[in-house]
């Protein structure tokens, strides 16, 4: 189950299965909006909304909106460990099941095993859910695994420094004091695990921009092909 928090001229609130958050989801790539996931299996849309001006006909009014999906439990510890745990039950699909051993209940994939302690914190974690004595894997796991995917970073600018210390043959500032033949240089590189996104930009807030469109374009293309409801 997720919480859903619509912001428009007002907040609302509600809840929404995996089947509607999934159906939203969709309905909002269809439209071209802006969807972002984080980590904690939660996903963020944001849209504007225009419409004409209630006394002008010919100007239109736009709004910024947003619809947040924040699951119930939300997803922490999601180390190395457990994602190969997750890695293995998605890879069994239909022949990952529950059972119980020795009074215990455990995940099975096929010809692999999960220790108890492990499935059990799987399960209460919010990692798993059981469909019918099957074991899949929740919407916000999907959501945070993509995300860590994903997690993008930017590098400090040089500042000032030598042409040679930056790798030029120049003179530098040509002026009396503390900066005297320094170079300034603002160059960001936005970097992201999945190395689709290995870039230099002129500044770190323009490298932070791109970090940014790359996680929504991402998202995007995580939700068409993933996500079926």
């Amino acid at each position: 189950m997720f919480r859903l928090t619509l912001t428009q001229e007002f907040v609302r609130e509600a809840t929404a299965t995996e089947s509607h958050a999934i159906t939203l989801l969709r309905r909002a790539v269809l439209r071209s909006y802006d969807v972002e996931a984080a980590t904690d299996g939660s996903v963020a849309v944001n849209w504007t909304y225009r419409r004409f001006h209630p006394r002008d006909e010919n100007r239109t009014l736009t709004e910024p909106r947003s619809l947040t999906l924040t699951p119930q439990i939300l997803i922490r510890g999601l180390t190395e460990a457990t994602r190969r745990d997750l890695e293995l039950i998605q890879e069994a699909g239909l022949r990952a099941r529950f059972e119980s051993q020795s009074g215990r209940q455990v995940v099975t994939t096929g010809f692999h095993r999960i220790p108890p302690a492990a499935s059990a914190r799987l399960h209460e974690r919010g990692f798993i859910t059981d469909d019918h004595g099957r074991a899949r894997l929740t919407l916000p796991a999907l959501i945070a695994m993509h995300a860590q995917d994903h997690r993008t970073h930017t590098t400090t600018p040089q500042g000032w420094a030598r042409p040679s210390d930056a790798g030029h043959a120049g003179a530098g500032l040509n002026r009396p004091g503390r900066r005297n033949g320094l170079l300034y240089s603002g160059t960001s590189a936005a970097l992201c695990p999945c190395g689709a996104l290995n870039i230099h930009a002129d500044t770190r807030d323009e490298a932070r921009r791109r970090a940014r469109d790359h996680r929504r374009t991402a998202t995007a293309q995580f939700i068409r092909e993933a996500l079926t409801t």
